[in-house]
């Protein structure tokens, strides 16, 4: 429910920026403004992000004279090319959206003039209800919050407790070996031979992974001002 709220007051903050600087909003209810939206929340039927956008349009948006359409459902990279294109124009150019997802990297590409700086509508006291490192990677180098945090994410490792208690007990295989990626394909190795040759883990998206892994051995940014791997990283290269 919190994460939910969150996200609707992101959406709302945007009614706010349409509203004069004196009492008289610039905002009609029989009049609404449109609002093109892109984002990647789209691997799954039932988009969560287009249930947010249609309550918002039937509730806040439709109160205030808002409303939220998405015209582009596509993954992170390409969305970034769209966003390059649209800035370039061109008679071919797909329209400039209002509101969009991306990487820092397409949002810094974009101009940090052109875009809103997010802490200018948040107090210190709400931006520290969330994940600083999140926070950060929205951040350019002079500390301009270009994209607030709704698309991040973390990695979780769900384990079966008993089951784990009993291979811990066999083999001497601890939670705190998985606390480093060494340790953890270790121990798949170990329950491969523990088990009859089961299976340890499954793991969703398994670049990702490899990016996680390449990141805790200090390679840095694996990707290259477009967007695309740096295959000229070497300690990514060896993951």
């Amino acid at each position: 429910m919190k994460k939910r709220l969150f996200s609707l007051l992101l959406v709302s903050a945007l009614v706010f920026t349409l509203s004069g600087c004196g009492e008289k909003s610039l905002l009609r209810e029989s009049d609404p403004v449109t609002l093109n939206f892109w984002h990647v929340y789209g691997e799954q039927s039932g988009s969560p992000m287009d249930l947010l956008v249609q309550e918002f349009n039937r509730t806040v948006g439709q109160e205030k004279g808002v409303r939220v359409q998405v015209t582009n459902l596509s993954s992170a990279s390409k969305i970034g090319g769209f966003l390059k294109e649209a800035q370039k124009g061109g008679r071919d150019a797909p329209e400039m959206p209002d509101l969009f997802t991306c990487h820092i990297s397409d949002a810094t590409a974009l101009g940090s003039d052109n875009l809103v700086d997010w802490n200018a509508w948040f107090t210190a006291e709400e931006l520290s209800n969330f994940v600083p490192g999140f926070l950060a990677d929205g951040m350019t180098e002079d500390g301009t919050l270009l994209l607030f945090p709704i698309s991040k994410s973390t990695q979780l490792l769900m384990c079966n407790g008993s089951g784990f208690a009993r291979f811990s007990q066999s083999t001497g295989v601890s939670y705190a070996d998985l606390s480093t990626w060494e340790g953890f394909y270790d121990a798949a190795g170990e329950f491969y031979d523990w088990s009859g040759g089961e299976a340890f883990c499954a793991l969703d998206y398994p670049i990702r992974s490899v990016e996680l892994n390449a990141l805790e051995h200090g390679s840095g940014d694996s990707y290259t001002k477009n967007g695309w791997y740096d295959t000229n990283n070497v300690v990514f290269k060896e993951s």
